[in-house]
C-alpha cells in the first residue's frame, strides 16, 4: 500500500470536503418521514401508511460525490476510506430517489444489510446475535434487577430537564439543546447541536444515566469530536454506513 503523497493528502481534503457538502441534503429518515395522521393510524390501528414523499433534489450531492471521486486517486487506507464514504453518499441518494418503490428495499440492504448479514468474525450472523440477546434478557428478572432502586416515573419534559446538567457538565459552551418533539417515533434522537426527545414518550431515573452515555457520550461527542477536525469535518456527518 502506498504512502501517501502531499499532493494526495490535498486531494483528499478537497475530496473530504466536497463529499461533506453532498451528504448535508442527504436526510434519510426525514425524508422517508410519515405524517402524524398516518403514523398514529399505524400504531394505533395498524392501517398500512400510503405516505406521499416531500420531492428531494439530489442532482448536486450526485455531482459532488462524482467530482470527489475523481480526486481519490491511488492506494492507501486514507483514500479507501473516502471511496467507501463516497460510495455510500451514493448509495443513499438512489435510495432517497426510490421512495416508495421496491428498489428502495436493494438499496437499503446496501447501507444496513440483512438480518442474515455475517459479522466480523465471518460466522455469527445479525440475527444470531438478536436471538441470544433476546433468550438472555428473557431469563432476567426486571424486578430482580431493579432491587432497591425506586423506579420513579418521568414524562418527556422532567426527563429533559433533569438531563440538561449533566450536559453542561461534560460539554460546557458545546452542549447540545434538548427538545421536545411530536415528530419521532424514538424515544430520544441524538445530534452534534440538539437531542430529541419525543413528548408522548415516559422515563424512569435510570433512563437519564443511559441516555446521557449513549446519546450524548457517544453519539454527541463523536459528532463533535469529527467536527473539530481541521480538515476532514466529514468525520462529524452523520453519514448512512
Amino acid at each position: 500500500m502506498d504512502v501517501l503523497t502531499l499532493t494526495q493528502f490535498n486531494d483528499l481534503k478537497k475530496a473530504a470536503k466536497t463529499l461533506n457538502a453532498a451528504a448535508r441534503p442527504l436526510q434519510i429518515l426525514s425524508s422517508v418521514e410519515w405524517g402524524a395522521t398516518q403514523r398514529a393510524r399505524f400504531l394505533e390501528r395498524g392501517r398500512l401508511p400510503n405516505p406521499v414523499y416531500k420531492p428531494i433534489n439530489t442532482d448536486e450531492s450526485l455531482a459532488l460525490i462524482k467530482s470527489a471521486r475523481r480526486l481519490l486517486t491511488g492506494d492507501c487506507v486514507q483514500i479507501d476510506w473516502l471511496r467507501r464514504v463516497a460510495e455510500r453518499l451514493e448509495t443513499t441518494v438512489w435510495l432517497i430517489r426510490s421512495r416508495g418503490t421496491s428498489e428502495f428495499f436493494e438499496h437499503s440492504k446496501t447501507l444496513y444489510k440483512e438480518p442474515t448479514h455475517v459479522m466480523i468474525d465471518r460466522s455469527t450472523r445479525v440475527i444470531d446475535l438478536a436471538r441470544h440477546m433476546e433468550e438472555t434478557l428473557d431469563s432476567l428478572s426486571p424486578k430482580q434487577l431493579m432491587i432497591g432502586v425506586e423506579d420513579e416515573r418521568l414524562d418527556a419534559a422532567e426527563f429533559a430537564e433533569a438531563l440538561r446538567p449533566s450536559l453542561d457538565t461534560f460539554f460546557g459552551e458545546q452542549a447540545p439543546r434538548v427538545e421536545l418533539s411530536s415528530r419521532i417515533s424514538a424515544k430520544a434522537i441524538a445530534g452534534s447541536k440538539r437531542i430529541r426527545i419525543r413528548k408522548s414518550a415516559r422515563f424512569s431515573r435510570k433512563d437519564i444515566d443511559q441516555l446521557l452515555q449513549h446519546e450524548a457520550l457517544i453519539h454527541v461527542a463523536t459528532g463533535l469530536n469529527g467536527k473539530a477536525q481541521r480538515h476532514f469535518k466529514i468525520l462529524g456527518r452523520a453519514h448512512a454506513g
